[in-house]
């Protein structure tokens, strides 16, 4: 439990940052000229449309759905939200004083359930319950967009038999919070 706070750190931190390494990652793959396009995600989010001055090698219409479909948890993350006024989670643990309560419940021999609180008294960050739950959500949508990312290169809409990575670790811990191959439709 005592480890909980830095875990949900470092999460909030690298889903934060994967979304950057994704554009940088994949604006070669995606514009001709690329050099030109932001490796700024963010910058991605609030102005996809704009990119297409930079000759997109893609489907860029597949390419921007994605990214005004799939950008949820990410606006979750960072910023300012424009219906309540308050900081997104990753930029709340980042920016301003606040603490995570963990709590763990648990019920006879069944599985533990652990739950993580977000307090602060600054008035620019809301009180947000059990953010663990914001975790698979988060992971859902990367996974979506970046199948987005690949339908817009014209890859295909599926893994292959060799697209495979092999993780060491207990099977819960693994896939406990990466959702299943084929789980989801990107036309939603």
């Amino acid at each position: 439990m005592e480890l909980v706070p830095i875990y949900i750190d470092s999460v909030m931190t690298y889903l934060r940052r994967i979304a950057d390494r994704l554009v940088i990652a994949s604006r070669p793959l995606l514009f001709e000229h690329w050099r030109s396009v932001s490796s700024k995600y963010k910058d991605w989010v609030d102005g996809i449309e704009q990119f297409s001055q930079h000759n997109p090698t893609c489907d860029f219409d597949v390419l921007s759905q994605a990214v005004a479909r799939y950008s949820n948890w990410f606006c979750e993350l960072r910023g300012i939200s424009d219906s309540t006024g308050k900081k997104g989670i990753r930029d709340a643990l980042e920016h301003r004083n606040v603490r995570l309560m963990v709590g763990k419940q648990q019920a006879g021999e069944a599985a533990p359930r652990m739950t993580v609180s977000m307090y602060s008294t600054s008035k620019d960050v809301g009180k947000r319950h059990d953010i663990l739950e914001f975790v698979p959500l988060a992971i859902r949508g990367l996974c979506q967009l970046m199948t987005g990312f690949h339908q817009a290169i014209g890859a295909g809409t599926a893994y292959d038999r060799e697209d495979t990575l092999f993780l060491v670790g207990t099977d819960d811990d693994v896939v406990g919070f990466w959702p299943e191959i084929g789980s989801y439709d990107t036309t939603e």
